[in-house]
């Protein structure tokens, strides 16, 4: 991430605990997260934080920016083909429907909201581990 523009200048925080482990195949993952990490990129004011913490279901994964956030009323749609927040000529409007597809295969689903950081949370629940694998 640190080569694409103004990633350089932002503060990133990888704030996931050594050994922590989400079942799911390492180039779906890499999908996932790396167009969750590229919206908050673009979006970010000035930091990003990424957090797994045990949940009822499993292991969440959250990414957190401290941009402008996203509306409530406008979540939903941009989990939409071709729907982007970003200014014409900026997004594809993809990533998020990608990162929909592929969760869905693992029974899951992404949920935006607001962020700690002030801007918007991403995150995914799936089964996992902490420790070396079984």
């Amino acid at each position: 991430m640190r080569r694409l523009p103004r990633a350089g200048v932002l503060d990133w925080r990888n704030e996931v605990a050594e050994g922590k482990r989400l079942r799911m195949d390492p180039e779906d993952f890499g999908e996932v997260v790396g167009n969750l990490l590229d919206n908050a990129r673009i979006w970010a004011r000035g930091r990003i934080a990424v957090s797994v913490a045990p949940g009822a279901d499993g292991l969440c994964l959250a990414i957190d920016d401290d941009g402008p956030g996203i509306a409530a009323d406008r979540r939903e749609l941009l989990r939409g083909r071709g729907e982007s927040g970003a200014a014409p000529g900026e997004g594809s409007g993809l990533g998020l429907a990608i990162v929909g597809d592929l969760l869905s295969l693992y029974g899951t689903t992404l949920e935006i909201c607001e962020s700690p950081l002030g801007g918007c949370r991403v995150a995914f629940t799936l089964p996992g581990w902490i420790g070396p694998p079984p």
